[in-house]
């Protein structure tokens, strides 16, 4: 069943400044928004924590569908399974391609979900270069704006120099297309009463990127490489 609207695109409106990017809203029916706020995933999260890249991050990260195109809908209820179709499926790609005016149509694909609970956070940056565009849906029924956590799109590297702020609640949704500029970030949340904050990442790669997070089998690349590098260790070793 279709549970993604392709048909909000035609309805926000494309920003130019401080960089090209847009909140796209209404992406579900009550119905179906309901639906997925109450069964968004809550096993197979891996924490993402660091300082790479001129940022510091920290929060919890699961693949739903892998660069390749494999999908992971384990444990998933049914509307979920039926929103990562519609994510990995042409008819979105086509769309978004022509909201945003840049051709998606042979870029790789990742999707993932997020879980970012207290002092979770992601610092001031522009994206890697081999991201070209990402969309970001939103799940969360409420949000208090004073708990952080909501997306600022930034003028520049300060998280106080802010353009533009997002809540992330579900049917919501922010599209950034990567640039020099795309300074965005994700303040820390600070929540009284454990609140998650929940989301998705749709994250369209350079043509013939095999993987930017995740490899095939659904796992983090940094815990391969960590895992291949104590193999190393382990054989030289002996």
């Amino acid at each position: 069943m279709r549970i993604l609207r392709t048909e909000s695109f035609q309805r926000a409106q494309l920003q130019k400044v401080p960089f090209v990017w847009a909140r796209v809203e209404d992406l579900f029916c009550a119905e179906a928004g309901l639906e997925l706020a109450e069964s968004f995933p809550k096993t197979g999260f891996r924490l993402v924590s660091g300082s790479g890249g001129g940022k510091r991050y920290r929060y919890k990260s699961r693949c739903l569908l892998a660069t390749g195109g494999r999908t992971f809908t384990n444990a998933l209820s049914g509307c979920w399974a039926d929103l990562i179709s519609d994510l990995a499926g042409s008819d979105y790609r086509q769309a978004l391609s022509n909201f945003i005016g840049v051709d998606l149509s042979k870029c790789e694909l990742e999707v993932t979900a997020h879980l970012y609970a207290a002092n979770a956070h992601l610092d001031p940056h522009t994206d890697l270069v081999e991201k070209v565009a990402t969309h970001v849906l939103y799940f969360n029924e409420v949000w208090d704006c004073r708990s952080g956590g909501c997306v600022q799109i930034l003028k520049s590297g300060n998280i106080h120099d802010a353009a533009a702020s997002i809540q992330p609640l579900v049917g919501s949704s922010v599209v950034l297309v990567r640039s020099e500029d795309s300074w965005h970030a994700v303040p820390g949340v600070q929540t009284a009463n454990g609140e998650i904050r929940r989301s998705v990442t749709a994250t369209f790669l350079s043509p013939g990127l095999k993987a930017q997070m995740w490899n095939n089998s659904g796992k983090l690349k940094s815990e391969t490489l960590a895992t291949r590098s104590k193999a190393i260790l382990r054989r030289s070793s002996v």
